[in-house]
């Protein structure tokens, strides 16, 4: 278990300084196509570390109802392997987001809000010794993915995806209600 934990903590360091050369370089990056095809990978891998870190911050916040060693092992594989899935995710968004067609605006929220989440899975990662500052930590980067995948998810099927369907029923009964003729009795 020790060599796991040191090559996959290596692997996160490895990928974060990926994440900060991309961002420093990204105007002059020419992906190659191989490399393209990787970065396409990114909607279907950023799924693991979105359900890694839920259950990782479901079980810290619920750890006063377990008890022994095997706990905190537990807790402490989640955490490597949130924080590798969550930079690799993060390091193959940026490579698709170098292909271009997107809404530079919800792009580059979503670019920087999961890069700010891949830091901080790295940064729960060093401090998973430390319960008292783990807690708000994981709950910071919980509301962080809230955000960082609702950006996303208007980059991939458009603004407000989630709401739209309540949304485009107000707006159909409003139509009806709108449209309806109104009918003035005599007095």
């Amino acid at each position: 278990m020790e060599l796991f934990k040191k090559i996959v903590a290596h692997a996160v360091i490895a990928l974060q300084v990926l994440i900060v050369f991309v961002l420093f370089f990204e105007q002059r990056i020419e992906v190659p196509l191989l490399v393209q095809a990787f970065g396409r990978l990114h909607p279907l891998l950023l799924h693991l570390p979105i359900g890694l870190l839920l259950l990782t911050a479901v079980l810290i916040f619920a750890r006063k109802h377990f008890e022994g060693d095997s706990f905190s092992d537990l807790v402490n594989f989640l955490l490597y392997l949130t924080s590798f899935t969550a930079s690799l995710a993060a390091f193959m968004g940026l490579l698709l987001s170098l292909e271009g067609g997107y809404n530079e605006t919800d792009l580059g929220l979503h670019k920087w809000m999961g890069v700010s989440l891949s830091f901080l899975c790295w940064m729960l990662l060093g401090l998973k010794e430390n319960f008292k500052v783990l807690a708000p930590l994981a709950m910071a980067s919980v509301v962080l993915l809230i955000f960082t995948g609702h950006y996303g998810a208007n980059l991939t099927h458009g603004e407000n995806f989630v709401l739209g369907p309540l949304q485009k029923e107000e707006i159909r009964v409003r139509q009806l209600t709108d449209s309806t003729p109104s009918v003035s009795y005599p007095q």
